[in-house]
């Protein structure tokens, strides 16, 4: 009689085992955002955002599912350093290259507002121009399964101040980055 009862439980939970996993298996899958096109929102600090702002991506997935490419427009302040800050806002585009599946190596490039021209009077800073330049930054993206991701990179830039004539103006090279960037894929 025990062996009896003991074989009966043994196929009660052999079968409410394998039931169980059919049923797990015929949930819906959410999709993998990581892994597909779509766009993203996010905001950071760094040169992305125009040092305080936000942005938008619209990720590409190539047929291949470890590189994908994805365009890029941010618009930002200075506003916490700057002084008077009415004047100190500025935009940023461009275009990512990204290899990897939730980890990713990055190489980006962009163009737009890269600082801001300072005028000093009395101790005070007036803002008086943006200064537009170019980009190049490399890093590392994360995201995750439902989309959330995090970003950060380092690299050059290129930038020509406007405020002195043609024949004048000098180009300086420096060294921008972004800090971070958070941020969420809708689809």
């Amino acid at each position: 009689m025990t062996r009896l009862l003991t074989g009966w439980l043994a196929l009660s939970a052999l079968w409410l085992c394998l039931s169980g996993s059919r049923a797990r298996a015929q949930e819906p899958a959410l999709p993998d955002k990581a892994l597909s096109s779509g766009l993203a929102v996010g905001t950071g600090v760094g040169s992305e955002n125009v040092l305080f702002g936000g942005h938008a991506l619209y990720y590409l997935q190539t047929q291949k599912p470890r590189w994908r490419v994805a365009l890029h427009a941010g618009a930002g302040t200075w506003a916490p350093v700057a002084s008077p800050a009415r004047d100190a806002w500025g935009v940023r585009g461009g275009a990512i290259l990204a290899y990897g599946k939730r980890h990713r190596l990055v190489l980006g490039l962009s163009a737009g507002t890269i600082d801001w021209s300072m005028f000093t009077l009395h101790s005070t800073s007036f803002i008086t121009r943006p200064l537009w330049g170019a980009g190049l930054a490399v890093g590392w993206e994360w995201m995750t399964r439902r989309g959330f991701y995090m970003r950060a990179t380092l690299g050059p830039t290129f930038y020509v101040f406007p405020q002195q004539p043609l024949r004048d103006r000098r180009a300086e090279l420096s060294f921008e980055g972004n800090l971070l960037s958070l941020g969420y894929k809708l689809w």
